[in-house]
Order: C-alpha cells, then structure tokens, then sequence
C-alpha cells in the first residue's frame, strides 16, 4: 500500500474526533512501556514480513478503517510472534478488542507501525507479555461490604442445613471405596462445582454421619469456614519435590495420631470438636492443628513410612463402622486448588495422590472440594500424571464427581398462585444455589450499627453480590470470560469442545462465573456444563448487558467475537441471534415501565402486547397490534389486553414431551424461556404467557411459538409454514383440547435480504365467510411473518450494528463452510471434496456438471474401437 494510500486510510479510521479531509492533525500519543523481545533485526524483519502477507491482513486492509482493523492487526502480530513473550490470549479477536479499549495509547503506537510497516515496538511492548501461570484468575476488587460480608458468611452457615446431598454424597463415595481394584490410583475423588452451591456444607453435614476431619487451604481470612493457614504454610513452604511429599506423609501421620488420643464415641462428636466453621471454636481448631503440625514436624525427621502405617491402623482399629458403611474415615481437603504453585513444576495435590496410594487398602477416603475447572489438576489421566504407573495405562485415577443440590431452598408452588407472586425478591433467592437466599436472610437479620453498613437498600444489596460473583468482582474490565458471562447466563450457549479454547472458557465460566457443571470426562478433558435457570443471577446478567455505550460491549458483537473465536458451538438455524432479539426486546421494555427506579429491575412481568411492540420497529406498531387471526375476528390489542410474559431467560430442553402447557406454566414461575430439543417439529423457542390476568393455572396458559430459520428464498409467508406450528399438532396444548386460547405463531426467517413484517390472517372460504363462528379452532391463532436481520423490522438491531448481526448468521449457517474457502481455489477444492452437498455448481462439477451436454461425453464405442487398433 502506498503511503498517501495508507496515510488517507488510517486518517479515514479516526473515529474519535478527527475530520477526514482535515489532514489529520496529530494526536497526543501516551507512549507504553517496553521490555525487549529476544530477537535479532533479521529475525523481526521476518515476522514482520509474515505479518504483512498474512491472509487476513491483505483480506481486509482495504475493507476497514483502521479503528476496527487495528485489533486484526494485533492478532496477526501475536500469532506470528513467539508465545513465551507474546500472550496469545491476544490472537482472538475479542481480546485484542479489549486490550484496545483499556491501553489508550495502543492505537496510536499501531498507527506508527503500519505506516512503517515494522512491528518490533509493538512486540517490545510489556502489554503483550504473557502473565505467570495461574491456578485460577483472582478478582481484582475487594468483596463487596468487607465487615457485613464476613457477618453475613458466619450467619449463613449456622442457618439449619435443607436437603439429602450430604446422604447421597456419603453413598457415592462408599460406592467407590466398595470397588477395590488393583488399577485404581488411590481412594481419592475431587468434586468440582461452581461457587456457592453448598460444597463445604455439605461435606461438614456428612461429618455428622461419617468420621471426617477437614481442612481448609484457602487464602481469603474473609472466608467461612475460616481457613486453615498453618497446615497450608506447612505443605506449600517445602523446598523440595522430595521434601514435600515427606510433609504430606508426616501430616497425615500426625493428624492420624492426634484423632487416635481423642476420646469421641460417634462422628457428631468429632464435628462437634474439631468446628468447622464455628467461629467461636476457632481458637480450639487453631490449637488441635498447631499441635498437629509441631509432631509432623518431629515425624519428618524419623521414619514417615512407619508413622504413618502404624498410626493409621491404629485409629481404624479404634473407629467403629457406622452402620453399613465400609469408608470409615474421611479426609476433606477444602478449597484445594489454592495448594498449588504455578513457579514449581509440581504441587501439593501431586504428592498428596502420591501417599494416598499407600492407603489405598484402609478405609480412608480423600475428598478435595474446588470451584477450579482445571480437570488436569485433579485429576492427571493418561500422558498428563507423572506417574508412570498412569502414564502407562496400567493403574488409573478416580473421574471428579459433580453432584450437589440445587433448589434446595425453594419455596414450593402450586397452582392458582399469582404471577406477582413469582416476582417477589424472597421467591427469586429461593431457586437455585444456597448461596444467595441464606445470605440475603442473614443480612435481613442483622441489626445496627451491622445492617446500616450497606451502601444500597437491602434488596438491591443482594442482586450488586450477585453481579460480584457473575462477574468474579470485576465489572469493568475486558476479560474474555467476563464479557461473555452475562450473555451465557441468559441463552443457553454451548461451548466448543472441540478446541482448546473452547473447552478453556467453559472451564472459567465453571470457576469464576457461576456456570453449574454436571459431569467430567477426564479422559478425553471435557466438562459437560449448563446455565442456571437461576433468577437472581439473570438479573445481574440482565444488568450487564450493556446495548449503549462502546460498540464492543454490546450483546450482538460479543456473541459474534466468541464464535469467531471458536469459544462456542455454532446453531444451524440463527437460533442464538433470535433468541438474543427477544431477551433484548424484553428488556427494552422492562427499562420503559420501570422508569420511576434509580436501578432497573428486570425480573418482572411484561404485557404481551408491550413485549411484541419492542420486538419489531416503530413502524410496524400498528401491523401488530391490530392484526387479527381471522377475516372479521378480534385483533391481537383486544385478544391479548390482559396477556402477560415472564421470561428473563431460555433454557435448552432436552425432552419434546416439555412442549406442553403444564411444564411451560411452571418455567414461567422461573421466568425462563424453551428454546426447543433438537430435531423439535417446527417449533424453535417458547415464551410462555399467562392469557388473561396473571392466575397461574395450566387451563390459563398459552405461548408465543417461535420458528426461526437461517433461510434467504421466502420473503412471503405461505399459510402451511402456521398450520403445522398447530399448537394441539406440536404438543403445546393436548390433543384433547378444545382450542379456545389461541396463540401467537411468530415466525422469523432472518437468513432473508428483504425487511418484510405481515400479519396474515387465516383466509376463510366464501362459504364461511363473516361467519366467525365457523372458523376451526385451529385457525384462530395469530400469525406474525418477519424476515431480514434490519433495524427497519426489529427494533433492538441498531443500524450501525446490522452487519455483524448478518454476520452472526453466518457463523450459524451450516452451509457455510461449504461455500466460503479461504480463496477461490479453496473454495473449489471444499466443493468437490462434498460431492452433492450443496446446490453450488462447485459440489457437481467433479462427476456431474451441471451444465455438461451429452454431446461432450465419449461415445463408448468410439473407445472400443480405438482399443482395439
């Protein structure tokens, strides 16, 4: 590119207050700092050049303005560069965004290099280093309320424990220990889970049942149960591999002595003792594990070996079996991800597998207890245990188990509540994880000078807790998980296994952002995880969306920037950017009826008509209110005045037996949404609606039935696509049922080019015609046909954002691989390596030709003859 050429592009790419056309006067540029990058003048010539013929350099420095191909530009200059110096967080195009947004003087220093076409300062830059290794990611801001929260923590584990998940955790782990098999590694499971779903609770409600001792190596004093910091200081501070694998021995040697000299007959009395959690036998515990540590000292220096066989048998022979349980011991190791180091090239949790392998035949079971979603930390399978035993195959560790309870504390319904009933703060904190219910509880408690310690009103307290643990305490920085937190806590996005990065996000979202998981498969390093269907935490999420403000921050091009990245798993119908229109719609008109609050609520009810009104452009507002489902029949205003929505969120059913009016009635209490099972006969997503008044009764029940589809050809609606999404055909209501509640049959063909919306009312014969009494109950629904992803149909898509919503669709397009190679010849080869896949001729060119004559094709016995001379 010339440099007048490149000179006009960049001042064309100023869209922060310079004139195209004004020369572009210079901007004061805030110079970074730099670290040298260990390479040689020829060697940064060499990925300069790398950089500069790069495909996606040359595709688009004549398609964009300079602001929006800086972060390209970046990317490019990461993947070329050496990943021990350059983070290659930085080579996906969402990061390299936000690394933009948060450096200021970035931009400009990229300029410079463009235009010189060398990009050694940029990789000087320390912006680009790599950070040191980390275990898990730590929130940059303090906890919300220090004093109030470590209150509110110690009152919350003393409310009466709710549920049976410490009985079935006790049976799980029985179930293991009842299998002996020379090929298991140890008597050592992890259990893994998202913050705030009851882990050390329910581990210290099993301890009334089983012997247990638990200790706890987190770092926060805030915590509660308040951490262990002695016994962790013992095992982390080894200086050796060698040394710190003595140390385990020792403790466990030590520890298993200390509890052989206490006088207990049953495990409540243990518990009882030991206090976990009990803020006033603090000092006790500190004691107990004082003296445990001063004696593992002493056993460090003898025989560990010996101590450790001997003091085990000792206790076992002293602990009686409790009932039919064969475990009669059980060793907790809470918050255990924080054991490890990431300066050494092993960890605590190694060596402490290591020595449960010599207790594999006594029934002792270890449980470590995390919210890390680090499956290589807990459990090393294959090539990743330093074992040779597992490396091997010969021996192999124990899966993590997933399985705490969840709606524990809900508050039970039943049918002819209201719906305002559902909208209540108290009812929203009951669904889902203890956490947040207990919590709000405790504080509702406190009495001065304790409660006046919050900054907001009670209520909304609780709901900034909530976003602090969404967003691990950190709201207004660009962090990739961070950004897409909100948005999969609202649509149920499914993560890419498939890749590394894919299967490293849905990891953080499990750590940091609340994402229950309900399974691991650990030997293939796969997490099978789910939004929860939680209220409490849609409203933080639902606060987080931002649509105003930095074009970056908004739903639309986030959702776009993570599939790019390959971070999540592509729809084939653009049902994730429908299912975002409809939860931004929804919101829009939540922010309208609530203008009277200083903070905006979302978990509320939402007229139909409103919902439907900012769903689709101004302009349209009359085409939807008075549209009618039959020649001569109510319009849609009049049928659904007293008409009411409740969806906050859509949750993936796996079942099509869901699609019915009793279980859409009772997601409505969780203000969720269906978006549909796979393989579902023409209906894509639900949102319920509760038809007259807000009664919630199953005969009260009706739905919006949503059919999306990614498809360009129809621009007008024919009449069987709204038959068959017959709502006694597709299960919504009975096959019994008389019919008489219609729906709303909305149907969007996004993939179109043309912004079209119509309401088509079902077209009576002349013979029933003005007899409206005559038209069949299954046609007396309304029916909405929308097409094209402009701002001129839908309301939330702003007109600067039209193109990255087609572009979303692109990326959910299945064809799309078929038809778009890197370049033409590319493009040529996909064809014929997917013969008949695809209408382009390129898929028929190789056997068949669609244009291809007869008269070009051999006759065979010319052949013959020639053959035969």
């Amino acid at each position: 590119m010339s440099e007048g050429k490149k000179r006009a592009y960049i001042c064309d790419a100023d869209e922060s207050g310079s004139q195209a056309g004004s020369g572009c006067p210079p901007r004061k540029i805030q110079r970074l700092a730099s670290t040298p990058y260990p390479a040689t003048p020829a060697q940064h010539a060499q990925m300069d050049q790398a950089v500069l013929s790069s495909s996606t350099i040359i595709h688009y420095q004549d398609h964009l303005p300079f602001l929006k191909f800086a972060p390209i530009l970046i990317l490019d200059i990461v993947r070329n560069g050496d990943p021990n110096y350059l983070d290659q967080k930085y080579s996906r195009l969402s990061a390299a965004i936000g690394l933009l947004e948060t450096e200021g003087g970035l931009l400009g220093e990229l300029e410079d290099a463009w235009k010189a076409e060398k990009f050694a300062h940029i990789r000087n830059l320390e912006i680009l280093r790599p950070p040191r290794a980390s275990t898990r990611r730590t929130s940059s801001k303090p906890v919300l309320y220090p004093s109030l929260s470590e209150r509110a923590n110690q009152a919350a584990w003393k409310t009466p424990y709710v549920g049976g998940a410490h009985t079935s955790f006790i049976k799980t782990i029985d179930a293991l220990y009842s299998k002996p098999n020379a090929r298991v590694y140890y008597n050592h499971v992890a259990l893994i889970q998202s913050s705030g779903c009851g882990k050390s609770r329910m581990l210290h409600e099993a301890s009334h049942h089983i012997h247990t001792v638990i200790m706890n190596f987190g770092t926060s004093r805030e915590a509660c149960p308040n951490p262990d910091t002695q016994v962790r200081e013992y095992l982390v501070n080894a200086d050796t591999e060698e040394q710190c694998e003595n140390r385990v021995s020792s403790l466990l040697a030590s520890l298993l002595r200390a509890l052989s000299k206490l006088d207990f007959q049953s495990p409540s009395e243990l518990a009882e003792y030991l206090g976990y959690g009990d803020a006033e036998k603090l000092s006790q515990r500190k004691a107990f594990f004082d003296a445990v540590i001063s004696e593992a000292s002493e056993i460090e220096s003898d025989g560990v070996e010996r101590a450790l066989a001997t003091a085990t048998k000792t206790l076992i022979d002293k602990i009686p079996r409790q009932g039919h349980l064969n475990v009669k011991l059980l060793l907790g190791f809470d918050e255990s991800n924080d054991l490890a180091d990431p300066g050494k090239d092993w960890d605590v949790l190694e060596k402490t597998r290591r020595v449960f392998r010599h207790l594999l035949w006594w029934p002792i079971f270890g449980v470590s207890l995390s919210t890390t979603g680090s499956v290589k930390q807990f459990c090393p399978v294959s090539m990743r245990g330093k074992s040779s035993w597992i490396q091997d195959g010969n021996i192999y560790p124990r899966p993590p188990i997933t399985l705490v309870d969840y709606d524990q504390l809900a508050m039970k319904l039943a049918e002819g509540k209201s719906l305002d009933d559902v909208t209540t703060m108290d009812y929203m904190l009951s669904l889902g994880r203890p956490l947040f219910k207990t919590r709000y509880d405790a504080i509702w408690g406190f009495k001065p000078p304790y409660y006046n310690e919050c900054e907001y009103k009670h209520k909304e307290n609780i709901v900034h807790f909530a976003i602090h643990k969404l967003l691990d305490g950190d709201d207004d920085t660009f962090h990739s998980s961070i950004s897409i937190a909100p948005l999969a806590t609202r649509l149920p996005l499914e993560f890419n296994a498939l890749t590394e990065d894919g299967r490293e996000a849905e990891r953080q979202q499990v750590e940091s952002h609340m994402r229950i998981c309900l399974k691991i498969d650990p030997f293939v390093d796969i997490m099978y995880t789910v939004a929860p269907s939680e209220p409490v935490l849609i409203e933080a999420a639902a606060r987080n969306m931002k649509t105003e403000g930095a074009l970056t921050d908004r739903p639309v091009r986030l959702l776009h920037c993570f599939l790019s990245d390959c971070f999540l798993s592509e729809g084939d119908r653009g049902g994730l950017a429908c299912m975002l229109l409809l939860l931004l719609a929804r919101d829009m008109a939540c922010r309208d009826m609530d203008t009277s609050r200083t903070t905006m609520r979302y978990h509320i009810l939402v007229p139909v008509t409103d919902f439907l009104t900012k769903l689709f452009a101004d302009g349209h507002k009359a085409t939807i209110l008075d549209a009618q489902a039959y020649q001569g029949g109510p319009s849609l205003k009049e049928a659904f005045k007293d008409s009411w929505t409740h969806c906050t969120h859509f949750v993936k059913v796996t079942d099509h037996k869901v699609i019915n009016r009793k279980f859409l009635m009772r997601l409505m209490a969780r203000g969720a949404g269906i978006f549909c099972a796979d393989n579902q006969l023409e209906i894509d997503a639900i949102i319920p609606v509760c038809y007259k008044g807000k009664e919630l009764v199953t005969e009260n029940i009706t739905a919006i039935a949503i059919q999306c589809r990614n498809v360009a050809p129809l621009h007008k609606p024919r009449d069987a696509i709204f038959t068959n999404m017959c709502p006694n055909y597709t299960g919504i209501f009975n096959k019994d049922h008389p019919g008489n509640i219609p729906i709303i049959k909305l149907v969007l063909r996004v993939g179109t080019n043309t912004p079209v919306l119509t309401c088509p009312p079902w077209k009576s014969s002349a013979k029933t015609r003005s007899q409206s009494k005559n038209v069949p109950l299954s046609q007396q629904h309304f029916r909405v046909f929308a097409g094209g992803m402009s701002h001129e149909v839908f309301r939330p898509i702003q007109e600067e954002d039209e193109a990255i919503w087609r572009a979303l669709l692109l990326r959910s397009d299945v064809a799309d691989i078929y038809s778009h190679g890197a370049h033409e010849s590319a493009s040529d080869i996909i064809g014929r390596m997917t013969p008949g896949a695809h209408s382009d001729p390129r898929h028929w060119d190789g056997f068949f030709p669609l244009d291809f004559k007869a008269e070009n094709i051999p006759v065979t016995s010319d052949i013959d003859d020639e053959s035969s001379d």
